[in-house]
């Protein structure tokens, strides 16, 4: 009964940070997503480079392209003659 007292209220606060850190996780993805889909026409704008320097932060330990993925984009690309692109 004591114990239950004592670690209800630690435990809950416990499981809000981790809803609070997923949904700010997933709006970092979706503000980088949104910002590179919104100014995909303008290379030079202050919001494109702001998101593209996101990238690396936003997808740390993601696999956005499976196990095989990254494999298969780059022999996709050196067959079409693309490879300059991926530098």
């Amino acid at each position: 009964m004591v114990i239950s007292t004592i670690l209800g209220p630690i435990l809950t606060v416990q499981a809000q940070k981790f809803v609070e850190r997923a949904r700010a996780s997933a709006q970092r993805r979706d503000w980088v997503f949104s910002t590179l889909m919104a100014t995909r026409q303008a290379r030079v704008s202050f919001d494109d480079v702001r998101a593209l320097n996101m990238i690396d932060l936003t997808f740390y330990g993601r696999r956005v392209l499976g196990r095989y993925g990254a494999a298969r984009v780059l022999k996709l690309c050196s067959t079409r003659g693309m490879t300059t692109m991926l530098i």
